[in-house]
């Protein structure tokens, strides 16, 4: 998709103003069909920004998490998980499924998705991470790492196995990645383990 679309795509959510009705989410739900892979990109774009108020979209969206252009896929993933719980469980097991899609950036994009519709997806979406930590290609390793660390604190049982992929990939790019990965990992945990003594401690 173009930079252009993207923007233009963003700037109908951002600035509709009133409200988002029915009928808003329904004209980008029927873009999802358009014949060019770019607007069908924009209208997956376009209902992630609206968030839950496009729960009326997520029949749509499910559509086209099996388009034939990676692109389109990956950007139906995201804004399903912008959506978040309201997609439903029919929704959550398509996202599933697309842990195993060719793609690196469509299986990053469900991954990150599942995080947000909670801990047992995410859980599920880790385990598949952790998986393509061991893929024969850096570049997916990598996405996988990457992966991982925007996930945060769901992600906590990977943090060993990336600290050990940062000292022993092949490839210094994934050993980075890695490394960066398992260091935001460790500070959400502490952040996590901060709150709980603070909430403990005001709690007495």
């Amino acid at each position: 998709m173009t930079k252009g679309l993207c923007v233009a795509a963003l700037c109908v959510v951002l600035t509709s103003g009133m409200s988002f009705g029915d009928e808003r989410v329904e004209g980008w739900v029927e873009k999802l069909g358009a014949e060019k892979p770019e607007e069908r990109t924009e209208a997956a774009f376009a209902l992630g920004a609206m968030g839950e108020k496009a729960a009326d979209g997520v029949d749509g969206l499910r559509k086209t998490l099996r388009d034939k252009f990676f692109k389109v896929r990956a950007a139906s993933a995201i804004a399903l998980g912008k959506i978040g719980p309201k997609v439903g469980e029919e929704a959550t097991i398509d996202l599933l499924e697309c842990l195993d899609d060719l793609s690196p950036s469509v299986r990053r994009a469900a991954a990150k998705a599942l995080a947000r519709l909670g801990e047992e997806p995410a859980r599920r979406a880790v385990t598949a991470l952790v998986k393509d930590l061991e893929h024969k290609l850096f570049k997916v390793r990598m996405t996988a790492a990457e992966t991982l660390g925007s996930i945060g604190l769901l992600a906590e049982s990977s943090y060993e196995r990336l600290e050990v992929m940062g000292r022993k990939d092949k490839s210094k790019s994934a050993r980075a990645s890695a490394l960066a990965a398992a260091e935001k990992i460790g500070a959400a945990v502490k952040a996590e383990a901060e709150r709980k003594a603070k909430a403990e401690a005001e709690a007495k």
